[in-house]
């Protein structure tokens, strides 16, 4: 199960107007959290994040941040800094674990602005600090889609149980854009990973049955990138959801 006791609220589940927005099946969305804006507190801006359940914090490693709104929708804009090695990374706290067991059901709706020079990472990982981000093999189960423009062409399925990885290509171009990472772990040792592009046009979808995390190794969400050169990334986080059975 989860690592903490959930309140998953009344069974009618989150506000509709989240609820309308949900495309992930029939399961209760048990976390969510969205942008929804700026908020003046003492003269000084801050983002309000919607959030409840595990979601309601996050941790950030990013140079700048800023709130961004477009036709893609409303989002969290991370900066790294024009540095190699330098971060743009949104994850989670050791309060918000997940465990395979409970079969969680992750979507995540993100925007990258270049593939160039840039190493990425979506899902679920055991270090919930940057260091998912910071190496193409980071010493971590994890469970998620991963780029890394020194190595791959196209998002690759990253899977990691007892120190080895596994990379399943996609055959999926990286590219700037707008995606939707939806990573599902079905039963024990299966994943299911599919890839929409902003318009929910399915790209892939495949299920995994190899080096899924096994149970009892805590896993968090991770959502963003690390620059490998003198040039800053921009990600933007939009929505990120979690369900279970």
């Amino acid at each position: 199960m989860l690592s903490h006791k959930l309140d998953p609220g009344p069974a009618s589940g989150p506000p509709a107007a989240h609820a309308a927005s949900h495309r992930g099946g029939g399961d209760d969305v048990i976390e969510d959290k969205i942008v929804i804006g700026l908020a003046n507190v003492s003269g000084t801006n801050s983002f309000v994040m919607s959030g409840y359940g595990l979601l309601l914090a996050g941790l950030a490693t990013d140079t700048s941040s800023a709130h961004d709104s477009s036709s893609d929708g409303v989002g969290f804009k991370q900066t790294s800094a024009a540095s190699a090695g330098s971060d743009a990374c949104y994850n989670f706290p050791t309060t918000a674990a997940f465990d395979t067991v409970a079969l969680p059901k992750i979507r995540i709706k993100a925007k990258i602005d270049t593939a160039a020079n840039v190493r990425y990472f979506y899902g679920l990982s055991s270090d919930n600090a940057a260091g998912t981000v910071d190496a193409d093999d980071p010493a971590a189960y994890q469970c998620g889609f991963q780029f890394s423009s020194g190595r791959d062409t196209n998002w690759q399925l990253a899977l990691d149980n007892n120190g080895t990885q596994v990379l399943t290509d996609t055959l999926i171009a990286a590219a700037a854009g707008v995606y939707w990472f939806e990573i599902e772990i079905t039963a024990t040792g299966q994943c299911k990973f599919t890839l929409e592009d902003g318009d929910y046009t399915e790209l892939y979808s495949n299920t995994i049955l190899l080096n899924v995390p096994s149970a009892g190794n805590l896993l968090y969400l991770v959502v963003g990138g690390e620059t490998t050169t003198t040039a800053a990334i921009n990600p933007i986080t939009y929505k990120i959801e979690v369900r279970v059975p």
